[in-house]
């Protein structure tokens, strides 16, 4: 199984992810957002497995979309700005022949088109993931906050989509509303090693703020 292969159907598997609640996106164009990656001297999590490397976090700022997140120094950074969606994927770096897949974290940012409840805006994302994700299985869905205000967190399972690489794999979303616009962080690993990067991510996600 090639690495390459795996983490191009990971991103692809993402950003399928990541669309969810869209209901069709305009031709990609490509704009560099006035995003800002400033080294922070901010001790990471004890993680002995995932973590053993990585001592400091950078900090993400795009004042454009209004966000901010500390992430992994040693983690590649990528932006994806479409007509109504904004997406910053984070992917880690595969530390040995032991590591199945590179863990992948996603922040969107979306436009919604029209008013609607943190309620519905959750069942909408569980009902389109269960229809486009094979062997979807929904482990937890319970209220959270992210960025200070509530939010809704749901951990979930489901086989990869390329029958060549039948692994499962472990999600888990958080998202909120403010002002018209959905913010949603994604965390996305194969099944075995989704706890290795786990205490990572939660800083990640409790580091995220709203800047406008």
């Amino acid at each position: 199984m090639s690495t390459i292969r795996l983490a191009f159907l990971i991103t692809i598997t993402i950003v399928l992810l990541s669309l969810i609640g869209n209901t069709a996106l305009s031709t990609f164009q490509r704009q560099k957002a006035l995003a800002q990656s400033t080294v922070n001297s901010i001790d990471a999590p004890s993680d002995a497995n995932a973590t053993r490397t990585v001592n400091k976090f950078l900090v993400y700022t795009n004042p454009n979309h209004g966000i901010r997140i500390e992430y992994p120094a040693s983690w590649k950074l990528d932006e994806h700005p479409y007509a109504d969606k904004f997406i910053a994927q984070l992917t880690s770096t595969l530390k040995n022949s032991s590591d199945v897949s590179p863990a992948t974290i996603t922040i969107s940012v979306e436009n919604l088109k029209k008013n609607i409840s943190l309620d519905n805006y959750t069942n909408a994302n569980l009902a389109k993931a269960k229809q486009s994700l094979a062997r979807f299985q929904l482990i937890e869905s319970n209220a959270t906050t992210l960025a200070g205000i509530p939010a809704h967190r749901i951990v979930y399972t489901f086989l990869s989509p390329d029958p060549a690489i039948q692994i499962p794999f472990t999600s888990m979303n958080v998202w909120t509303i403010k002002q018209g616009k959905a913010y949603n962080i994604s965390y996305t690993q194969a099944r075995s090693q989704f706890t290795k990067y786990l205490e990572v991510t939660e800083h990640m996600i409790n580091s995220f703020t709203i800047i406008k």
